[in-house]
């Protein structure tokens, strides 16, 4: 019998993981994040999950990355494609505000459902790496010799992620929604 009991649970965990839900704009910060994606992210229960709604905080990390290949030109005219590529990292964090649902018709007690994402509010942006090339500078490597004629990007990447914490008790961040890298 407890064997049946133990897969049963098991079966409801599954079931309720399926059931958790984020959607997400990076763009605005608006979207929502379901009280079953936080409760995943702690190991909570919905006792937890109730008395803790307060102090969940969500933030979003973008990083960008671009490599850049310069054109330079040389005092002698001659020209070349200096084969040196640089990339630059930016990170992107967002506090992002939002407003726990509560009681409806379909929820009579008042419990929290979820967190209705309403926007940024803190932006705040870092950038790493080497600086962006641009026409006019000097040529990579050469010791001041030369400019830059021409920059072209050569590939790049960006990725997110929405990150949920509980600065009261020191939980977090935890990743609970990612963009696909492109």
């Amino acid at each position: 019998m407890s064997k049946k009991l133990a897969t049963l649970a098991a079966l409801a965990v599954v079931a309720g993981a399926a059931l958790a839900t984020v959607t997400f704009d990076a763009a605005t910060g608006k979207g929502f994040v379901g009280k079953g994606d936080v409760q995943l992210a702690f190991g909570w229960n919905n006792a937890k999950l109730q008395s803790q709604a307060g102090n969940v905080s969500f933030t979003y990390l973008q990083v960008d990355a671009s490599d850049y290949e310069v054109t330079c030109e040389f005092d002698t005219g001659t020209k070349h494609v200096v084969h040196h590529v640089q990339t630059t990292h930016k990170s992107l964090s967002d506090s992002l505000s939002y407003d726990a649902t509560k009681a409806n018709r379909l929820n009579p007690q008042g419990d929290v459902t979820g967190f209705n994402l309403t926007g940024i509010t803190n932006l705040q942006q870092t950038s790493s790496g080497d600086p962006i090339p641009s026409a006019g500078d000097g040529c990579p490597g050469n010791s001041g010799l030369g400019l830059i004629t021409d920059v072209s990007v050569t590939s790049s990447t960006s990725t997110g992620g929405l990150y949920v914490s509980d600065a009261v008790l020191g939980l977090g961040p935890v990743l609970i929604w990612s963009t696909p890298a492109y």
